[in-house]
């Protein structure tokens, strides 16, 4: 650990890294050089000589250098073949040092033994699609909005390019109600479908009535790991339920294979409660907070 090194982003092995990244058990596509490079303005890389582990450092520097957690990355940490508690407190002591504030949201392997400091749970939901299809592990409201879609002659088709009109769909309805996604924040969720499906690893899932979109979702594939990256339904597709029907689609074409949806869990008791409508499993993961800001910055910078 004595070759702990922050590179810039200019001096990172792209290959190496993302080579770890996949061969981590646990395997997160946020940690991937392609989507930090979408989804940041700015980040940077801790790692050793060999890149035996490697570890996401997205960054701000105005009104001070800190280590941020980005709208799009939900999970972060060191990217290994085992969860090391002695490399996540070397790790973090490092970067307080070079750093006035860290903020970071680890996977779901890291515990709460591993950390101290300022730590908050946030949840997030899987499923597990090696089962064979059965709409029996969804519940009675899932099997009722199917049956509302089925009724609609609702049909999903499917597509590798990205398709504005999630984003547009999503501008026009709730993302009003949250004013921290603004223009960039759009832009960076088209880059970061894009960076995958030049890759052949990204899904826009659409689901029409009489060849109208009522809901749409950008889904990424890769290594296993199906990522519910966005989505957005309209007034009709909301009343026949189309997400509904998207999901159940997902989990039909890919069960039975070894793939884990993970549902980009929240904290909002509405998408929770649907997220684990379809047998996914509660998942916690944790955000660690450490700061040397003083009054004003510490108040102004959440």
């Amino acid at each position: 650990m004595n070759d702990m090194k922050l590179l810039e982003r200019n001096e990172i092995d792209d290959e190496r890294w993302d080579a770890r990244v996949l061969s981590s058990p646990f395997f997160r596509h946020y940690a991937l050089t392609y989507y930090l490079d979408a989804a940041c303005e700015l980040w940077m890389g801790l790692t050793n000589e060999d890149y035996s582990w490697v570890w996401p450092v997205p960054v701000k520097k105005v009104p001070v250098r800190r280590v941020y957690q980005p709208l799009l990355i939900q999970q972060l940490g060191p990217f290994c073949q085992n969860v090391d508690k002695e490399l996540i407190e070397r790790g973090i002591g490092f970067l307080k040092t070079q750093f006035a504030q860290v903020r970071i949201k680890f996977n779901d392997e890291i515990k709460s033994e591993h950390l101290s400091g300022e730590v908050q749970e946030h949840q997030n939901f899987e499923l597990d699609l090696l089962p064979a299809y059965s709409v029996k592990r969804y519940n009675r409201t899932v099997q009722s909005n199917l049956k509302k879609s089925e009724k609609a002659n609702l049909t999903i088709e499917s597509q590798g390019e990205f398709d504005e009109w999630c984003v547009n769909t999503f501008k026009s309805t709730k993302g009003h109600e949250v004013k921290a996604l603004n223009s960039e924040f759009y832009s960076k969720v088209k880059a970061v479908f894009s960076s995958f499906a030049q890759r052949d690893s990204a899904i826009c899932y659409t689901a029409k009535i009489n060849g109208e979109k009522v809901a749409q979702v950008y889904l990424l594939r890769t290594n296993g790991r199906l990522l519910f990256l966005f989505s957005a339904s309209n007034h009709v597709g909301k009343e026949c339920g189309a997400m509904h029907s998207i999901v159940d689609a997902v989990i039909k074409e890919h069960s039975g294979q070894e793939f884990v949806l993970d549902f980009e869990g929240s904290n909002d008791k509405g998408l929770a409660y649907f997220y684990g409508s379809f047998g996914a499993e509660h998942k916690v993961y944790l955000q660690l907070t450490e700061s040397r800001l003083k009054w004003p910055l510490n108040r102004l910078i959440k």
